[in-house]
């Protein structure tokens, strides 16, 4: 399979800086601010600035700031007017500090007015020596004023100087990209079950993969007590499995009280589950029994193993031992499954909303202990998973592991009727997982979890507690419609395309099955109307819930956050039309092409057409005209590989049209190979 995902390609050097008066050379207020600069602290502090004339970094000054007193809120010193950035992008931030101020000191673009959206942002722990910081982060908007934003809370003095911004190379680009030439399979779809044990039924959608977390079927389930086993729930999920086909992830998790390091440590599923073990060597034989129980009993269901969840690394987290302890627990339990059965596939443990953490973790050698890249995607509306998809992958090109699949193994929102701040509607939490499903399988995510089927806050059941546990009533038709609907428009579909228009904030991504075309559109922002590309031919508009409209008078749509899906006529586009001129034939040889070929067309007799090629995102690319005969028979055209300039163009697949007048008679595949 070949995959080209511009957000996994090589950062090169930013463009030219955008920052003005970068090493404030520019002069000085009154109040000791540099030219285009401005206090913008809050809250109780005192905050004062001053030019530093004697230890700049570089030229004749840097910028001071001292606060002498601190009690609550920020000190923050902003560039204003701010600079324009665009969503999607990488941008490269670099800054010389020096300081005295004690925590963090953060750096970031930030949008100026509420709701303050953070685009890019890193903080760092600064020395009262110079030092240069940089990083490199993707924007989750587009801002023509953003802000950058230097902020600390606390007593102490810091100097900046020699500010600079940038975009990174247009080759990395998180809005427009090509996408696998595979066929997407049901093995995109994962899913998360609390309670088949107990009255959940199995789900009416297609999944190929079930995350066995909060399931009760963890280390402290299966082994209660030291030496006593309890398989009686995987033996349930392992009929389950079988019987639909779904493969298992079987998370190895959770530290009994009699194993636990710190056994009355506070976590979110009781004292002592969240330390790692006192002894390894309970570890390692909890692992051996799970891996060789699931090989001998699960019919092959079992297929991943993923190593803790969501480690955080302090008190109160999933996991609150060390990074260096659950490394050495992952190597230990690698090479336990591994020599049980070298098939079996090993998931990092996934971390949850934090990249720099991740990026922290995997640079002290996490990912050699791991088959797959685990990370949980919970990044609010779909379209803001792009920028941290960007900067994982940034991380393994980094570390050594860009070859390793990368999967969304756990990801979903808080529903209720009616919404609220904290909470999306059931309607809107069908149109996200749509939505979702898209862009992880377009940024190259091979299998998403959703969480949870049957989570009584999260899922798309309507749940009551019957007095034993909770049992589903009925379904969310909203939310589980999103679900089917991802199935039936992707799955055995190739993704030919997917991308935003940065003009009108409307997302399409381009699709092939059997030979049609089709594509989905929606705007996650408004209603906004969408003119359909240049050489497609749609005649159906399909929305969410399976509604078919006919567009084939129409020269465009509304759309919004519902995405729809516009389908050509036909269900494939080799054989020739019927209509007023009887039955057209076309052919190509050779096809593929390698460079050129002959185009064939069978066609009546006294009428003219024009032959139009297109590449997959719809731009005509070549044209011939085809003179009237007063015979019925063979019009040959020659295609030399070249667009309408003369240039050659690229390997990859083409659609050919030939058309009379406004009417399209014929259209065909053509597949160019160098």
């Amino acid at each position: 399979m070949r995959l080209i995902l511009l957000i996994a390609a090589s950062i090169v050097c930013a463009q030219a800086n955008l920052v003005p008066n970068p090493g404030f050379e520019n002069g000085f207020g009154v109040n000791g601010i540099a030219q285009g600069w401005v206090n913008n602290a809050f809250g109780a502090n005192t905050a004062t600035f001053s030019p530093d004339s004697v230890t700049p970094h570089s030229g004749r000054y840097a910028q001071k700031i001292t606060c002498a007193s601190f009690t609550d809120g920020a000190v923050q010193f902003a560039l204003n007017p701010g600079i324009s950035i665009s969503n999607g992008r990488p941008y490269e931030l670099k800054v010389w500090l020096k300081g005295t101020v004690t925590g963090k000191v953060g750096v970031q673009l930030r949008k100026w007015a509420w709701p303050y959206t953070s685009y890019c942002v890193k903080e760092f722990t600064v020395t009262p020596q110079w030092q240069e910081y940089s990083f490199v982060d993707f924007s989750v908007g587009s801002d023509n004023n953003a802000a950058f934003f230097f902020y600390f809370s606390s007593t102490g003095f810091l100097e900046v100087d020699d500010v600079s911004c940038g975009m990174t190379s247009d080759s990395i680009n998180l809005t427009d990209f090509v996408t696998p030439a595979a066929p997407v399979t049901d093995s995109l779809f994962g899913n998360h079950m609390h309670r088949v044990w107990y009255k959940t039924p199995w789900p009416n959608v297609t999944f190929k993969v079930w995350r066995l977390w909060d399931a009760y079927a963890t280390w402290e389930r299966i082994e209660p007590s030291k030496g006593a086993w309890d398989f009686r729930m995987l033996d349930i999920y392992f009929g389950k499995a079988d019987s639909n086909q779904a493969d298992l992830i079987m998370p190895l998790a959770n530290s009994p009280v009699w194993a636990s390091a710190r056994p009355t440590e506070p976590g979110p599923y009781g004292p002592g589950l969240s330390a790692e073990p006192a002894d390894t060597n309970d570890w390692k034989t909890y692992v051996q029994t799970v891996a060789q129980y699931c090989k001998d009993n699960s019919k092959g269901r079992v297929r991943y193993f993923e190593i803790w969840n969501e480690p955080g690394f302090y008190s109160g987290s999933f996991f609150s031992g060390t990074e260096e302890k659950l490394i050495e627990l992952s190597a230990q339990a690698y090479r336990i499954i591994k020599q049980i059965d070298p098939s079996y596939q090993v998931i990092s443990s996934s971390i949850v909303g934090n990249p720099d953490l991740f990026d922290e973790y995997m640079r002290k050698g996490a990912g050699q202990w791991c088959d797959i890249v685990g990370y949980h995607f919970y990044t609010g509306t779909p379209e803001k998973i792009l920028p941290h998809i960007g900067k994982i992958r940034l991380t393994m090109k980094n570390t050594g592991i860009a070859g390793k699949p990368l999967w969304n193994t756990e990801a979903g929102w808080f529903l209720k009727e009616p919404p609220d701040s904290s909470y999306i509607s059931f309607k809107t939490a069908g149109e996200y997982i749509l939505r979702n499903y898209i862009l992880n399988w377009a940024a190259g995510i091979r299998t998403w979890c959703f969480y949870s089927w049957d989570n009584t806050l999260m899922g798309a059941l309507n749940m009551v507690f019957d007095g034993t546990n909770w049992a589903p009533v009925s379904e969310r038709p909203e939310v589980a419609g999103g679900y089917r609907t991802a199935n039936g428009w992707l799955i055995g579909a190739t993704m030919t395309s997917c991308r935003l228009d940065s003009a009108t904030g409307t997302w399409s991504a381009g699709l092939l099955r059997n030979s049609q075309r089709q594509l989905i559109v929606w705007n996650p922002d408004t209603s906004k109307g969408f003119v359909f590309p240049t050489g497609w031919h749609f005649t159906t508009r399909t929305d969410i819930v399976g509604h078919d409209s006919d567009v084939s008078a129409l020269s465009g749509i509304t759309v919004g956050p519902s995405p729809v899906l516009l389908k050509e006529s036909g269900t494939g586009i080799e054989a020739g039309n019927s209509g007023a001129w009887g039955k057209w034939e076309s052919s190509a040889f050779p096809n593929p092409a390698n460079p050129a070929t002959v185009i064939c067309f069978r066609m009546p007799a006294n009428i003219g057409a024009e032959y139009s090629l297109y590449d997959i995102s719809g731009t005509r690319i070549w044209k011939a005209a085809i003179k009237a005969s007063a015979l019925t028979g063979t019009r040959r055209i020659f295609w030399p590989g070249c667009d309408l300039s003369g240039r050659p163009v690229s390997s990859g697949l083409y659609f050919g049209v030939l058309t009379v007048g406004d009417r399209e008679a014929v259209r065909h595949r053509l597949v160019l190979l160098k």
